[in-house]
């Protein structure tokens, strides 16, 4: 008989983050000059400029596309289930979020209106419409694992490596945080639920992120060093603030610093 339980005496497996592919901005170009005569060139073009996961490129609506400020909304996602394509609404609060066009984004959906425009007249009836911007042929929903084929062969035509629909919201976060874009900024267009989820992600995309953090530092540190010259100092301003008993504390006989002491 036993009489204690086993699973005390081990531990769960180690939880592994999903490796990601991010394409580089020179792959990105070579993309575009390939895709950029294909129909659905305009849904690619919007994934890389906004950072949209796939069910949320197949989900959107023009009624949540705003041509004149140049901003899109997200509300619904397109999915796979078991009785079939259905709608769904974002899982959480921030991925019910407002996102800004990039210039030439908008005018390629503004041109993708028109074409499109004129497909609905000419088939008329036979056109169902559901307001989608990235319909089917006929209208309908487009099969989410029909358009990741789509891409497939448009990135094997461009030579590039092998990359996910996904990925192409990796490129998206990736080529903003190189360029030195705010974390939290990214987060929100991602629709992430924290900060944390965001820099869990992506804190590894950024060469020497860390040494840059630490190295804004140095010339208030280089003062301490020995080879450094006092009138290189010179222009840092330290005021002599009082304790409660009015009185400063020196520490090295050149800076006051109050309560001194230590911290944290």
């Amino acid at each position: 008989m036993i009489f204690r339980n086993v699973t005390e005496a081990t531990k769960p497996p180690r939880q592994t983050k999903k490796a990601f592919k991010s394409l580089t901005s020179e792959e990105v170009q070579r993309f575009l000059l390939i895709a950029k005569e294909d129909d659905l060139f305009p849904a690619f073009l919007l994934g890389l400029g906004t950072g949209l996961r796939r069910g949320e490129i197949l989900g959107l609506r023009w009624q949540d596309v705003d041509l004149k400020a140049g901003t899109i909304k997200v509300t619904q996602s397109l999915v796979r289930t078991k009785a079939g394509l259905k709608f769904e609404p974002p899982k959480t609060k921030m991925g019910n979020r407002l996102i800004p066009l990039p210039e030439e984004v908008l005018r390629e959906l503004k041109r993708h209106k028109v074409r499109q425009n004129k497909i609905k007249l000419a088939l008329g009836s036979a056109y169902e419409d559901h307001d989608l911007v990235f319909a089917g042929p006929l209208g309908k929903p487009r099969d989410p694992h029909g358009f990741w084929e789509h891409f497939k062969r448009l990135v094997k035509k461009a030579g590039l490596p092998s990359v996910r629909v996904h990925d192409l919201r990796h490129t998206f976060a990736s080529l903003l945080l190189e360029r030195g874009e705010n974390p939290k900024v990214v987060q929100e267009l991602l629709g992430h639920s924290s900060i944390a989820v965001t820099m869990d992600i992506y804190s590894h995309v950024i060469p020497g992120l860390k040494e840059k953090a630490v190295a804004k530092l140095n010339d208030i540190l280089k003062c301490g060093s020995s080879e450094t010259r006092d009138q290189d100092c010179s222009k840092i301003a330290v005021q002599n603030p009082k304790n409660e008993d009015g009185k400063s504390f020196r520490v090295s006989g050149s800076l006051d610093i109050p309560g001194a002491g230590g911290g944290t």
